[in-house]
């Protein structure tokens, strides 16, 4: 993948509000709540989040399951999983 996409991606991420990040979750049928979506936020931001480095989005993706809750977790695993296959076609 392109190291400029990547960069792109993952300062999006870091970047989006709770709004925006329920409006992404709409397309890919995922919902969430206005709360869990802040706390989703909330925890990709409070760490130096990479898409792309498996152990930082587990990481993630655990703490959505600890502090949220796991059925989210995995919807987002599934985004994540789709959107980085995606971009390795």
């Amino acid at each position: 993948m392109n190291p400029l996409l990547k960069v792109f991606v993952n300062h999006k991420l870091s970047t989006m509000n709770a709004s925006e990040l329920i409006k992404f979750g709409e397309k890919y049928k995922i919902t969430m709540s206005k709360p869990q979506a802040s706390k989703v936020v909330q925890i990709i931001q409070s760490d130096r989040f990479d898409l792309f480095n498996d152990h930082i989005r587990k990481n993630v993706l655990t703490k959505i399951t600890n502090e949220i809750d796991p059925a989210l977790s995995e919807s987002m695993d599934q985004l994540f999983t789709r959107f980085i296959n995606s971009q390795n076609k």
